[in-house]
């Protein structure tokens, strides 16, 4: 070292220590160097030859016990307080798609403080300030975002139930209409609407569904339900008062649970009626059409807002001020989904036949400047192609330009241009199942129950219908080893093959988005990079190193055959016995075991046994990652896992 100068000590310092070296050669998704907190930076710096992780379930990042999961199978929306496992969530996969997964675990984590953030879009989540949000900066801690950061939420739901045989056609336009225009505040049920199409349909709904009943006009504009004499008991009634709206004012109502569980048939025949009493539609004056959906019940129109979403379709949610009273609108504002609402759900009514006129004079393709992509993801990926095409060759003009550095791309500009150049990277931003919000507001809402939902894998899950994580990354570790290590082997290992998605997804976005480690990957004699996707993914490089990434599965036979100097396992408490004796065989003598996973409280497994080894290094995130961490908790967490801290 000491003949070496200044630069050339600097450049073997870069490549001893893994944080430094990701400092130099890593980015985050914005184009940003990777920085990292002090408690990974005591991982990347420990030289120690095992280490063991107690991660995540004490943390603190949690959500408010009211939090609304969706439960895909049965489309049913469930409070984090009552989620229990084997219902199906929905997650974002590694390729940006919304899919099902129905291994996590739930787990409480008291009182604490909590903070509500709320969206351009009217979405809303409470969370605690260190619960990480998906931004287009990465995974950002509630309490490190600001009003005006972009926020990732869901396109839709990937909800497909079939026909629900306990809910009629007649039974969901009864419902849509007492709950549009009903007067159910009181003893009688009352229906209020001068337009023919629509009182004429109402009043066949109930003589089909309560044969003797009777609907009466009152003044000219209102029909009550009645039985036609005192003391008989009216089927109606007690029919709304089961659904839970019978005595509701307007403020107070709601759509009733079963119908979260129906088709989406069904939910169309609902909605169309619900649109042609409360809804509305008027042309811009640039001929574009709009949609809306008005209430006084602020819960009725988010699950308005929601429900659009089992049809892929975006709206907003609002609050207008009319005489002093809040009412709430949903309004969808863009051609694209103004036309899938008219062609898959409609309204009734006049209200329907005046839609259908506008959606006909409307023009048949108009630009969409709500649903934009940041320009920080595809700057990075511009860049690169740059370096492989021309503007010409990206944008199909030549006289056009990418200033990414004046406005944020449309999600079918950036199509357009994924196209053009085959853009892997930009096509899937394009059609991925991400839409972009913004954060509006972040106020405090004082001490709630709060609940951690630990997702192994995916280490992310959508509530209130945003994107929210709770996992930790393996990459920097990984690409180094492989980067400086001599025809080192290495093995990434987790449970299963969702779990290790997560991090390939990440290893390929630094090899895309840096030259030099895309160069050091090694290429095969016609001249395609070493990157193996099957049966198992695996990395080669020209130093002769090589990285497996296999999922262990029950018995842990992708493990065999192999033998390597170096092992990462991810979600490790989750390993069978088998698998992890398959592991241990693969490992060579004085190999280096980097252990990584959310304790499951289980004592008579090998996970737990290694926690209390003298030969492992333990490390706790749990005390640097929560600012509120006691001594207290620190004692229940070592009595509930029985784990033993040997990093001082």
């Amino acid at each position: 070292m000491a003949s070496l100068t200044a630069q050339e000590r600097k450049i073997v310092e870069t490549l001893r220590s893994p944080m430094r070296w990701g400092e130099a050669y890593l980015r985050n998704r914005d184009g940003s160097p990777r920085e990292y907190w002090p408690h990974q930076r005591e991982d990347l710096l420990c030289e120690e030859r095992n280490i063991i992780h107690l991660d995540g379930r004490a943390v603190g990042k949690c959500l408010a016990g009211d939090t609304l999961i969706t439960d895909c199978t049965t489309g049913e929306r469930v409070r984090m307080d009552r989620l229990r496992p084997g219902r199906a969530i929905a997650v974002l996969g590694p390729d940006q798609k919304i899919c099902i997964c129905k291994d996590y675990e739930v787990h409480p984590n008291g009182r604490r403080a909590c903070w509500k953030l709320t969206t351009r879009s009217g979405r809303s989540i409470q969370a605690t300030d260190n619960h990480p949000f998906l931004t287009d900066g990465g995974w950002v801690p509630l309490g490190g975002l600001r009003v005006g950061d972009w926020l990732a939420v869901t396109k839709h739901h990937p909800v497909h139930t079939p026909e629900n045989p306990q809910v009629s056609d007649d039974e969901l336009k009864l419902l849509a209409y007492f709950i549009a225009d009903g007067g159910i505040a009181h003893a009688s049920a009352v229906f209020t609407k001068t337009e023919p199409i629509l009182v004429d349909e109402f009043r066949q709904c109930v003589l089909r569904l309560f044969p003797g009943i009777q609907v009466a006009p009152v003044d000219g504009i209102s029909y009550r339900v009645t039985t036609g004499r005192r003391g008989r008991r009216n089927p109606c009634i007690g029919w709304l008062r089961r659904h839970g709206l019978m005595g509701k004012k307007s403020k107070e109502k709601f759509i009733p649970p079963i119908l979260f569980t129906c088709s989406q048939r069904q939910w169309a025949v609902f909605l169309s009626r619900l649109f042609g009493c409360d809804g509305w539609f008027h042309v811009q004056k640039d001929g574009l059409p709009r949609i809306g959906y008005c209430s006084a019940s602020l819960r009725l129109a988010e699950e308005v807002h929601h429900a659009l979403l089992r049809f892929g379709i975006q709206s907003d949610l609002r609050v207008k001020a009319v005489n002093n009273v809040d009412y709430w609108c949903v309004e969808i504002r863009t051609l694209s989904h103004v036309q899938r609402f008219g062609r898959l759900i409609g309204m009734v009514g006049m209200k329907g036949i005046e839609l259908e006129g506008i959606m006909d004079a409307a023009p048949k393709d108009a630009h969409n400047p709500w649903d934009v992509i940041p320009a920080p993801l595809v700057r990075p990926i511009v860049e690169n192609l740059k370096r492989r095409f021309t503007w010409n060759q990206i944008t199909g003009n030549k006289n056009r330009r990418i200033r990414l550095n004046r406005y944020n791309p449309t999600r079918a500009l950036v199509a357009e241009y994924a196209a053009n150049c085959e853009g892997t990277a930009l096509h899937e931003l394009a059609a991925s199942d991400i839409h972009w919000d913004k954060v509006v507001a972040i106020e405090y809402v004082g001490k709630q129950e709060t609940f951690d939902l630990s997702v192994p894998g995916y280490h992310n899950f959508v509530a209130n219908d945003i994107i929210v994580h709770n996992s930790i990354n393996l990459s920097t570790l990984i690409l180094h080893y492989a980067f400086i290590t001599h025809g080192g082997q290495g093995l990434v290992a987790a449970p299963h093959q969702g779990h290790l998605d997560t991090i390939i997804e990440e290893v390929e976005f630094q090899l895309d988005n840096n030259p030099d480690l895309m160069n050091s990957v090694a290429l095969t004699k016609y001249g395609k990079p070493k990157i193996h996707r099957k049966p198992y993914f695996r990395l080669e490089l020209t130093n002769g190193s090589i990285l497996y990434f296999r999922p262990a599965g029950a018995y842990g036979d992708a493990f065999r055959s192999l033998h390597v100097d170096r092992v990462w396992v991810d979600e490790a408490a989750w390993l069978s016995e088998k698998a992890w004796k398959a592991l241990r065989q693969c490992l060579n003598e004085g190999g280096t075991l980097r252990i990584y996973s959310t304790p499951n409280g289980l004592r008579n497994t090998t996970y737990y046994r290694l926690t209390m080894s003298e030969q492992f290094t333990v490390f706790r995130w749990p005390s640097w990652l929560n600012p509120n961490w006691s001594e207290e908790r620190e004692s229940e967490l070592l009595a509930f896992y029985g784990g033993r801290d040997t990093s001082g």
